[in-house]
């Protein structure tokens, strides 16, 4: 951990050097922004967050895209099978190995530090020497998913999270913008936060199977994050009112 000096006596500041005004430092938008969740400030942690959930309907949408580089008609389905390392490769399948290789190695790593084993870990291509290559389906991509997500609190507190932290974000940022998606979450018009009280609410639809939506404060120095388990019936009730009908069960 990294003692702020500016901040007093044993504040911890995000361990990506973040900088800005935030929730737990309302001062100089110049300080360093503190710790929140383990060692990452609440924007750092909730991006990781959404990388990692996020990551299954990237795969599924790069899938489908394929060598054409447009969507297809019919995708690969829940069950589809990500090719191993000697298939020749497109640029699309290339970039599932590598994205599918870094939630792999997350989760390896989160099992090795808590002393058990990963779940599904049997449905990985793995190297010569064990190290995990990329996931067979997008099943075992989800349910990976899903368990780095359920460890990602205690995870945060340990050093290991900042390469993660770099490494997903600046990959999925790639694979998006040579391969964008068809936006999916939606602003919440109207409806107040009920930690900070600003209209930044935006709602995020499952991104795979077993994966909960979420409705996430965007306001920088807040960053609340409700699952669909945890919504209050009043932000419920205003997100259906705003047109979300169905969407929101």
């Amino acid at each position: 951990m990294v003692a702020d000096e500016t901040a007093g006596s044993g504040s911890v500041v995000c361990l990506m050097g973040c900088r800005g005004s935030g929730f737990m430092n309302p001062g100089s938008s110049d300080a360093p922004r503190l710790a929140e969740v383990g060692l990452l400030c609440r924007p750092c942690f909730n991006r990781l967050h959404r990388d990692v959930v996020e990551l299954p309907g990237l795969v599924e949408h790069l899938l489908a895209v394929g060598d054409s580089g447009q969507p297809r008609e019919s995708g690969t389905g829940s069950g589809g099978g990500v090719p191993g390392s000697k298939v020749l490769y497109s640029q699309t399948l290339m970039m599932v190995d590598d994205l599918t290789t870094l939630l792999a190695r997350l989760g390896l790593m989160i099992g090795t530090l808590r002393g058990t084993e990963v779940p599904g870990a049997t449905g990985w291509w793995r190297g010569h020497n064990g190290e995990p290559l990329g996931v067979r389906s997008l099943d075992s991509l989800c349910e990976l998913s899903a368990w780095v997500d359920s460890q990602l609190d205690w995870f945060a507190g340990h050093a290991e999270v900042g390469p993660f932290r770099r490494d997903l974000s600046r990959a999925l940022a790639t694979a998006r913008a040579r391969w964008p998606q068809r936006e999916q979450q939606r602003h919440l018009p109207g409806v107040k936060c009920e930690r900070c009280g600003q209209t930044s609410l935006w709602y995020y639809p499952p991104s795979g199977q077993r994966l909960p939506q979420e409705i996430v404060c965007e306001n920088l120095a807040c960053g609340l994050q409700l699952s669909d388990s945890k919504w209050s019936a009043r932000v419920s009730a205003i997100a259906r009112a705003a047109g979300f009908g169905g969407e929101i069960d």
